[in-house]
């Protein structure tokens, strides 16, 4: 078996074991019709109601698929969801119907708070705080560089801090799992 497909059987069961503890029958279609007006309202109707409408719908799909397991609403999924829901909307509406960049900064920073909260639920040591500080300097960098400064250098520099920080994510979830057996 070659690295490629041990990490496709490795994906398929990850995805197979949510599914199989989520209720995606419930959540899915909230997504998918989220991700569809999104796509929809952009391209063929360009309509900035149908984006702003898609991306509500697409930020709830993800809260909906979040929280169940976090074990319910407490004080730090609620400051999360928050910070996701208000970067959310501030995001949309910067991009549709009020294009600020006021709205557009506030909401890449809060929709990033709130991204890595999602992921940093859980987890107190500081190699996880690391990789949460630098995905939050490299979202800040990136939104700075469209709105507040624009250059395309700051926001190349975001980029690469928030991608490198999305890698230490990857890293972090997948550092401690022992790679199977290899089949005859």
């Amino acid at each position: 078996m070659t690295t490629q497909q041990g990490g496709l059987a490795q994906f398929a069961k990850v995805v197979g074991t949510t599914l199989a503890r989520r209720p995606v029958v419930s959540v899915g279609p909230i997504f998918f019709a989220g991700t569809f007006a999104t796509s929809a309202g952009i391209t063929v109707a360009k309509n900035d109601m149908m984006v702003l409408l898609g991306v509500v719908l697409t930020g709830i799909g993800v809260i909906a698929m979040w929280l169940p397991g976090k074990g319910g609403l407490r004080l730090s999924t609620g400051a999360v969801l928050g910070a996701f829901v208000g970067g959310t909307l501030l995001t949309a509406l910067s991009l549709t119907i009020r294009p600020t960049n006021d709205y557009l900064f506030w909401g890449m920073v809060l929709l990033g708070l709130g991204i890595v909260g999602m992921w940093l639920i859980g987890k107190s040591d500081r190699i996880a705080q690391a990789i949460a500080a630098l995905f939050i300097v490299g979202n800040v960098v990136q939104a700075a560089g469209l709105t507040i400064m624009p250059s395309a250098l700051v926001v190349m520099c975001g980029l690469m801090l928030v991608g490198a920080g999305i890698f230490g994510m990857w890293w972090y979830e997948t550092r401690e799992q022992k790679p199977e057996a290899a089949s005859p």
